[in-house]
């Protein structure tokens, strides 16, 4: 799990005696995507997958991978083949939804947001190699909502039948995700109270409404019911 200071980030490592082997971690700091890119693809390479990632001051990015300890056997895969791994860092929106969507269309879907997680200072998605070509995921950009629009821009996406991502890091532009097999509209709300009491009794409210929490972004806690997406705010 990562967390973060006033004045460094943190990485907090929890293992769970399942009487699985234990698990080993490497922690990577690379400046640029292309960095990214060939530390990730060598990782992978060894038998480590992605675990979480969080922005550090001056534009740095850590990143944890980590590999059950056994015997690993190293394979090398064919030198045309896309990375399992990709990082997109555009400055621009337009370029980034542009890059984002090539990247679906060939199999990959997101992991995680970071804000200006490279040196180039542009916001960084994050990307894995999930499914086979001609049944890509896709997604939804909806800005930056503040708290009035983001209900309205949620239920906007969960009525075209994407999801609410709770990975994302808040100051990213906020991007559903639908999933191949995902048919079924959703609706949202969203809890932003100020006081512990309020929001009890708004979950509490929602709750017997059918809605369930799924994550939060910025100051909003997310609710999702499925079934028929509303329009707007309550």
């Amino acid at each position: 799990m990562l967390a973060r200071t006033d004045s460094e980030s943190v990485v907090l490592v929890m293992e769970r005696d399942l009487g699985l082997p234990p698990n080993e971690y490497r922690l990577l700091s690379p400046g640029t995507p292309k960095q990214f890119d060939r530390q990730m693809a060598s990782r992978h390479r060894e038998g480590f997958r992605f675990t979480g990632a969080r922005g550090m001051f001056d534009g740095w990015l850590l990143v944890v991978v980590e590999r059950p300890i056994t015997e690993q056997e190293r394979v090398e895969p064919p030198p045309e083949e896309d990375p399992h791994y990709l990082a997109i860092d555009r400055r621009d929106r337009q370029k980034l939804f542009d890059s984002v969507g090539e990247a679906a269309k060939r199999g990959y879907r997101i992991l995680v947001t970071v804000h200006r997680g490279f040196t180039g200072g542009g916001d960084v998605v994050l990307l894995e190699k999930a499914t086979a070509p001609g049944r890509p995921y896709s997604y939804f950009f909806l800005g930056r909502p503040d708290d009035e629009a983001l209900e309205e821009r949620l239920n906007e996406g969960g009525a075209a039948v994407y999801r609410f991502l709770p990975i994302l890091d808040p100051r990213v532009e906020l991007i559903m995700e639908r999933a191949p097999n995902d048919s079924d509209p959703a609706s949202y709300r969203t809890v932003s109270a100020s006081a512990a009491n309020q929001v009890a009794d708004e979950l509490a409210a929602a709750r017997r409404d059918g809605y369930a929490s799924v994550g939060i972004y910025g100051n909003s806690l997310i609710l999702e019911k499925a079934g028929a997406a509303s329009t707007g705010r309550r």
